[in-house]
């Protein structure tokens, strides 16, 4: 970890805090009370899991170089293939009798689909029981963002909704660094965190709007803010606190009104009976599927499903994720009809419905809305500060 932090005007009350390795987390925590601006030089990395393989994995680029952490040089090749043998990595059939080992291109390397800067680190990790490869991408933070803002976006998308993607997902980069330094990797390259796929995607727009976002995050209370955000919230984002018991003063959940343009503003979907059944865990033939709670900004929060036998009270977010994220697009049902071929639902809406509706970014951006004027509608409370 290298960080930094730079003060304006500190007094020599609070030098001791200068004098810490991780600097800019322990700032936010110890000195909150001071007016402070936190940087992290150019070299500060995240570390992106990008890949997990159960015993083989090939990197390809120029002239690869693969060291163990004491740095030893253990091969130097265009074309290397990681396997694992009781615990260690092998490359290209030589055992380093090491469970991590870094490689070094003089340009990307690409794993799989996707090619990555900076450095690959390949890793045996045990999941289970049972080892497997870990791929994990060293990456400089603005790097990391560039990577995701094309991957989470269109790059044909108005400048100011790329811009206000950028700063929630260096912040969000951020937030997850400090929460999880003592992990093996920070973020998944997936929708479980942000999409990330590497150098693909970055386009000059997407270029251009990291640029003029440099360094900047949302924060609250002196510490990076929790930057949720999902496809399209339906006209209303929702309360953190209402779905995931979070109290965070920033996500109260906002009119929206951008995103009805969205390709999934509206949308329907059958569910079978059995996959009503399996998802209240129920048996018998389903006489009705009833909400009998919503959320402030008119989620499904509570379901009653009764048969013949019995009835059970189920969460919203428990219907959607037993039937699948991409066949129930969100929660917020407006009608559920009995069919022939099983229970319609109608409703609005993609993703969770928390933090920033990226839709609605791009439909305020379209009606001239700066990047600063989405973040402040979305997260209000949460304010803009560069840390570098």
């Amino acid at each position: 970890m290298h960080l930094r932090t730079k003060f304006d005007n500190l007094t020599a009350k609070y030098s001791a805090c200068t004098q810490q390795t991780a600097f800019f987390y322990l700032v936010m925590l110890t000195c909150q009370s001071l007016t402070l601006q936190a940087s992290v030089e150019l070299g500060e990395t995240v570390r992106i899991a990008v890949g997990r393989f159960t015993s083989e994995v090939s990197a390809t680029g120029d002239r690869i170089v693969a060291t163990d952490l004491t740095g030893q040089q253990h091969l130097k090749k265009d074309n290397i293939k990681v396997t694992r043998r009781r615990g260690h990595i092998v490359l290209n059939g030589i055992n380093t009798k090491m469970p991590l080992i870094q490689l070094k291109a003089d340009g990307p390397i690409t794993i799989g689909k996707y090619s990555y800067a900076h450095t690959i680190e390949v890793s045996v990790q045990s999941v289970k029981g049972r080892d497997e490869i870990l791929v994990v991408n060293q990456v400089e933070l603005e790097d990391y963002v560039r990577g995701v803002i094309g991957s989470e976006m269109s790059p044909s998308w108005p400048i100011e909704a790329l811009k206000s993607q950028a700063v929630i997902s260096r912040t969000y980069a951020l937030w997850n660094k400090y929460n999880r330094y003592d992990q093996p990797y920070h973020m998944e390259s997936n929708v479980l965190d942000q999409v990330y796929r590497g150098l693909k995607r970055q386009s000059d727009v997407v270029k251009q709007a990291v640029k003029e976002t440099y360094g900047e995050i949302m924060v609250y209370m002196y510490r990076p803010a929790q930057t949720y955000f999902s496809a399209t919230c339906g006209d209303h984002t929702e309360d953190v606190g209402e779905i995931w018991r979070e109290s965070l003063p920033y996500l109260p959940g906002v009119e929206c009104g951008y995103c009805k343009h969205a390709p999934r503003h509206r949308w329907d979907v059958t569910l079978t009976e059995k996959e009503v059944r399996k998802a209240a865990n129920v048996s018998g033939r389903i006489k009705s599927i009833e909400i009998i709670s919503r959320t402030k900004a008119g989620s499904a929060n509570k379901i009653k499903v009764r048969t013949a036998k019995q009835s059970r009270t189920i969460k919203g977010t428990a219907l959607r994720a037993a039937t699948g994220y991409t066949k129930m697009y969100s929660t917020r049902i407006d009608k559920i009809k009995k069919t022939k071929g099983g229970w319609r639902i109608t409703g609005k809406g993609f993703g969770h419905g928390i933090g920033l509706c990226q839709w609605g970014a791009h439909g305020m951006a379209e009606e001239g809305k700066s990047y600063k004027d989405i973040l402040e509608h979305y997260y209000p409370a949460a304010h803009l500060q560069p840390v570098y």
